[in-house]
């Protein structure tokens, strides 16, 4: 076994382990950097450039991603797509149950009415369609099982969902919109190009909008929980050359 590949156990790999060496043509005693084969200097490339490469492998392999011939750039893109529509998927049901809440609000504290405006909805049925609004919502695409399910008292011998699910639902959108975020930086200092990144996002807009208006075509109503969560499953195994090529 020849010098440079000799290594006491429990050292840092050195450089000149894989092939590195210095000035003087004996193998490079540099420490490599993590995720890496080369050291700093060894590198070929400046340090900012693969300390980001270093961090999108460290990504990766966070994403319990790192199957062999498996190029992280491409991966990255993937996550970035996958996780930018489950983010906008997110928004759009915490805009809906916020806009369930306030109508819930208002009918609750709305009059009955009497008389000869009976033909209009009364205070408890507008209570009732506003409860099954938020009711549809905070169910849809399995939220109910990310966020949990909280019940209080009405006062009547009843109980109601309480806000704990749309506080939830809140979190759990800021995370998934902070992931993303997290996931285009580093596409971006790694040296994806940035229109990519770009396309990847808006590939994901229009995969969605494929998947709902074929839903509807269907006469499917795309607000059920299950062709929300076969939406979802659809886009989470599309793979990242269709959404690049279409």
């Amino acid at each position: 076994m020849s010098q440079a590949t000799v290594r006491e156990f429990g050292k840092p790999p050195r450089c000149g382990e894989f092939g590195g060496h210095n000035k003087r043509g004996e193998p490079c005693g540099q420490v490599v950097l993590s995720g890496t084969k080369r050291c700093r200097s060894h590198g070929g490339q400046s340090t900012a450039k693969i300390r980001a490469k270093v961090e999108v492998r460290r990504t990766v392999l966070a994403w319990d991603l790192d199957q062999p011939l498996v190029d992280p750039g491409e991966t990255l893109l993937r996550l970035l797509t996958v996780t930018y529509a489950r983010a906008r998927m997110l928004a759009d049901l915490l805009q809906r149950a916020y806009d369930a809440a306030e109508a819930l609000a208002r009918a609750e504290s709305a009059p009955a009415l009497e008389g000869e405006l009976d033909e209009l909805v009364d205070g408890s049925a507008g209570v009732e369609a506003a409860r099954a609004a938020l009711r549809q919502v905070l169910a849809t695409g399995g939220v109910a099982v990310l966020v949990g399910r909280t019940r209080a008292s009405d006062g009547r011998g009843g109980t109601v969902d309480t806000g704990e699910q749309i506080r939830a639902l809140a979190a759990l959108e800021q995370s998934e919109r902070k992931l993303a975020a997290d996931l285009a930086t580093k596409a971006v200092a790694a040296g994806i190009a940035e229109r990519q990144v770009r396309l990847a996002e808006m590939r994901a807009d229009l995969w969605i909008q494929v998947l709902a208006g074929a839903a509807r075509r269907l006469g499917w109503n795309i607000d059920l929980p299950a062709i929300n969560a076969a939406v979802g499953a659809e886009l989470d195994a599309l793979p990242l050359e269709a959404i690049m090529s279409s």
